[in-house]
């Protein structure tokens, strides 16, 4: 009962301070399977798996959940902020995001198989920079929500799952 009295409350609380989209997307919380996900109005909904994993557990991870690493949210950067402020722990942590370039050096593509634009672009500065072979990307680098490129089986970043709405 108190799990639910703190989720009400929440999105009571998130509910005033984040506006509707104009399409009438979610700028909510959702319990599906007993899990919560956060939809910032961009058709997604949005979860965080605490776990330091590589970037492949991640993609499994999410897969368990029925989703796949974030692409939709992190090709915006005004959804990320939205998200930011409905999950605290996006400021302090990295998280694996859905792109790499393990295909072709320095030419990354979303998980869902579309190429990185350059205008969708986030990168920390100076990243990517391929040091040792790096191919896959995070989120939220040094708390800025801004990318960088790390070694697919460092096992040290969260997974940010996205599933539509």
């Amino acid at each position: 009962m108190l799990s639910f009295k703190v989720c009400f409350v929440l999105f009571i609380c998130l509910h005033a301070v984040l506006p509707a989209t104009a399409d009438n997307q979610c700028q909510c919380m959702k319990v599906i399977d007993g899990d919560v996900w956060y939809g910032p109005g961009n058709g997604y909904l949005y979860r965080f798996i605490m776990t330091y994993m590589t970037y492949d557990e991640a993609q499994s991870n999410c897969a368990i959940l029925g989703s796949t690493l974030a692409v939709n949210g992190p090709k915006n950067t005004d959804f990320m902020k939205i998200l930011n402020l409905q999950l605290p722990v996006i400021v302090d942590n990295k998280y694996w995001i859905g792109l790499n370039d393990k295909q072709v050096e320095g030419t990354f593509v979303w998980e869902d198989g579309t190429p990185l634009i350059n205008s969708e672009a986030n990168w920390y500065p100076g990243e990517p920079n391929d040091s040792q072979g790096e191919d896959c990307v995070c989120g939220n680098y040094r708390g800025s929500l801004q990318w960088k490129d790390f070694n697919c089986s460092y096992r040290g970043l969260y997974a940010l799952c996205e599933r539509p709405e």
